[in-house]
């Protein structure tokens, strides 16, 4: 059924959106230099190829880091500046709600497209003994 496969398609693509955001959230205090600083990442939803539902695909940010001045931390170069990640909280949060609610809106799709199966069967059932 098209319907499932879109429902299933909906709900792992925006897992991923949730897991993609935590991860950001989770290294967005994070120091380094250029090269080993955190790379935040950003999901985003495009159509899948056979037109059922969509795929999730992962870019990173960019700029993916900006310098902060941390004269004590240990990643501090000679004139006290560190990279951060270009993480905005405020901004995981409204990703993270948006992925709740396309999470909400797949899962009532499948649940939606199992009533219609149940009551196809259930008028098969009536048509059979009617």
């Amino acid at each position: 059924m098209k319907i499932v496969t879109t429902a299933l398609s909906g709900l792992m693509t925006n897992q991923q959106r949730l897991e993609t955001s935590a991860q950001n959230i989770v290294n967005a205090n994070s120091t380094g230099n250029r090269d080993t600083v955190f790379q935040p990442q950003r999901t985003v939803l495009s159509p899948a190829p056979n037109g059922s539902g969509v795929v999730a695909l992962t870019s990173p940010v960019s700029p993916a880091s900006f310098p902060a001045f941390q004269p004590d931390s240990p990643n501090a170069d000679e004139a006290g500046l560190v990279e951060t990640p270009n993480v905005s909280l405020i901004g995981e949060i409204v990703e993270m709600k948006s992925a709740e609610a396309g999470y909400k809106a797949s899962l009532r799709l499948l649940e939606t497209a199992q009533d219609l199966s149940e009551q196809l069967l259930d008028t098969g059932d009536r048509d059979e003994r009617g």
